[in-house]
């Protein structure tokens, strides 16, 4: 995940790009949850997820088009996936180690 963000840095993506679109994080996590850990998300969870997450992209998109020529805005998009990849993996890497660890705690 962190060799992502490296790319994504060298592909001239902002650091304030990168914080913000690791948002993306949270709604992975809880899908995750809820997925490898059959653990449930409360509705209003859902709706607070949706709503950091629709406003951060906004931002992000917001920020990314002050990108004046085209090639530049493609390396900079290419560095946005690259962004979001590394947030993915993040994420589905914590919950790995949290299935991990609960199945340590049930043996005795």
């Amino acid at each position: 995940g962190q060799s992502m963000l490296f790319m994504a840095y060298a592909l001239h993506v902002p650091a304030t790009i990168v914080t913000v679109l690791g948002f993306i994080y949270m709604p992975v996590a809880a899908i995750g949850k809820r997925v490898l850990l059959k653990k449930y998300t409360l509705w209003l969870q859902w709706v607070a997820l949706v709503i950091i997450t629709v406003a951060s992209m906004t931002f992000g998109e917001m920020q990314s088009h002050g990108t004046s020529s085209k090639k530049h805005a493609q390396m900079e998009y290419m560095g946005l996936w690259y962004v979001v990849l590394s947030a993915t993996l993040s994420a589905i890497g914590s919950l790995v180690m949290e299935k991990m660890l609960q199945g340590e705690e049930r043996q005795p």
